[in-house]
């Protein structure tokens, strides 16, 4: 009979739960990923506009520079909103991966659960097979003790007539000796 582990549903259930929790920790990371994606575009325009800042200044036009200026301190401002969203998005991708967490250690306790079951039923398995092979040797033993019981009374009773034989030859002979 094969090992069957009477919690494999919980542990199918588990496995299947973890499964969702990692979807949903690709998935917040997913979207972590698109708001730093973001706040990067960010900081790349920011820094091409302080460049352009540079090369006005250095060209001296004021206008210019103060438009540019404006325009830095608007995408300051975008980008503090965004480091929110990024942050946000953080916050749920580790709010998933405790859960992720969480989710393995219980499945890791199912399964050394389920490995100790097995341990347990493999050293049963043991017992019983020792026991039957207990009982096959005891039986073959029984059988050749039986056999050798009845080889011992053959060879008895084929003493027992060679004996007679014997006494009935000399009867014989005595008989023939004698003239009867």
């Amino acid at each position: 009979m094969p090992f069957r582990y009477q919690m494999q549903k919980v542990l199918d259930l588990m496995l299947n739960r973890e499964k969702a929790i990692d979807a949903e920790v690709m998935a917040a990371t997913a979207a972590r990923n698109i708001e730093q994606a973001k706040l990067d575009e960010i900081d790349m325009r920011k820094n091409a506009a302080q460049k352009g800042l540079s090369a006005q200044m250095g060209a001296g036009a004021t206008a210019d520079v103060a438009a540019s200026n404006d325009y830095i301190q608007a995408l300051n401002l975008r980008a503090e909103a965004q480091m929110k969203y990024v942050k946000a998005a953080q916050t749920v991708v580790n709010a998933a991966s405790e859960k992720q967490t969480a989710a393995r250690r219980e499945r890791k306790k199912i399964e050394q659960h389920k490995e100790m079951k097995l341990k347990i039923w493999q050293a049963e398995e043991k017992k019983k097979d020792a026991k039957k092979m207990d009982e096959m040797a005891g039986t073959i033993f029984m059988k050749k003790r039986a056999l050798n019981e009845e080889n011992a009374r053959d060879e008895a009773e084929r003493d027992v007539k060679m004996e007679q034989l014997r006494l009935l030859r000399e009867l014989r002979e005595k008989r023939e000796k004698k003239g009867y």
